[in-house]
Formats: structure tokens, C-alpha cells, sequence
């Protein structure tokens, strides 16, 4: 699973970094990133649509923010940020 999460980081950070994400989307992952390393389980959930999908590079399909807050939760156990 840390595997999976990795992968979509990583595909979202080349995406942006190469201008391929759509205007706005820079302020998004201006936030998200950010609230991720902090571990703000609330402030990441809220950035997404009222009922969302999540489609993570594992193939499982997240739907709902229940579900998708869960699978984040998990993550954030295991995610230790490296601190400069």
C-alpha cells in the first residue's frame, strides 16, 4: 500500500513539475503536499469534491470521502516526513 501512495505522489509531482496539470491544480498541491507532511487528516479530506473518487495506482477504487479518509488515515500511521 506505501507503494501505491508513493506512486500517485509521484505521478502528480511529475505531472505538475512538466506543466501538464490544468491551471489551479498548483494551488492544490500547494496545499496538499503541505497538509500530508503535517499528517492534517481533516485539511487534506476537505480539499476534495463532496463525494469523491480516489483511483490510486494499486487499481482499488476509493469512493466516498469515508472511505477515502480511511485508506488516508492508514497511510498516515506509516508515513514518517522527512524533516530538513
Amino acid at each position: 500500500m506505501r507503494m501505491a501512495y508513493a506512486a500517485v505522489l509521484t505521478a502528480m509531482i511529475v505531472a505538475w513539475s512538466v506543466g501538464a496539470a490544468p491551471q489551479g491544480y498548483d494551488a492544490l498541491g500547494g496545499s496538499w503536499a503541505p497538509d500530508w507532511n503535517a499528517k492534517n487528516l481533516d485539511a487534506i479530506v476537505a480539499l476534495y469534491a463532496p463525494e469523491p473518487v480516489f483511483l490510486p495506482t494499486s487499481g482499488v477504487r476509493w469512493a466516498g470521502a469515508t472511505v477515502i479518509r480511511k485508506a488516508f488515515a492508514g497511510a498516515l500511521k506509516q508515513f514518517a516526513p522527512e524533516h530538513p
